[in-house]
């Protein structure tokens, strides 16, 4: 039995000896370690050596369950091109940094990104959500009405009207402390 190799199982804590190792193909077998009949340890899962195929490792320990999240709230980080509030929909300006959308700047309508979710200062990374839910305490929404971009990125249920240049539902209310993100195309308004 000088060839022979002593194969230790985690799992099943039984010892395999396997006579001729030449006509075996080890696969993805779970092992502590490697001991040759000369009583040399091998290497622990993962790597042969000379020909020999190698063996998975042993599974470590599973680690603690992360808060539960959401599948549907999407955030990306901008540098604030100036002071900016949370709770306010923005858009990148010209050089990429982000500033409030306006209704009543025409080009506003096709550069909306989302609402930032907390406030920044020039120059500093804000968070943008654009899609899914967000809650704030403070807010008294009409249920189930569309949420408008007003001016200075501020949100309105008041339909726009002169002076705006264009119209955009950026969400509806869910109930009167949450809404429901989702930017629609804009509507042009003469």
């Amino acid at each position: 039995m000088s060839d022979s190799i002593l194969l230790v199982q985690r799992e099943l804590n039984q010892a395999v000896v396997i006579s001729d190792p030449s006509n075996i193909v080890l696969e993805a077998v779970e092992t502590e370690t490697i001991v040759s009949s000369a009583g040399q340890q091998g290497v622990q899962g993962g790597q042969g050596t000379q020909g020999t195929q190698g063996i998975q490792g042993v599974q470590g320990v599973q680690g603690i369950q992360g808060v539960p999240g959401t599948t549907d709230i999407i955030l990306y980080a901008y540098t604030a091109g100036d002071n900016l509030s949370g709770h306010r929909i923005v858009m990148l300006d010209s050089t990429g940094v982000l500033v409030y959308a306006d209704n009543t700047v025409a080009a506003s309508s096709l550069r909306v990104l989302g609402m930032t979710i907390g406030s920044s200062t020039l120059g500093t990374l804000v968070n943008v959500q654009k899609f899914g839910e967000l809650v704030d305490p403070s807010w008294n929404w009409s249920v189930n009405l569309p949420i408008y971009l007003g001016l200075n990125g501020l949100l309105t249920q008041v339909p726009p009207s002169n002076p705006a240049k264009f119209s955009l539902i950026v969400g509806f209310a869910i109930s009167a402390t949450s809404i429901f993100i989702n930017t629609q195309p804009p509507i042009g308004l003469i």
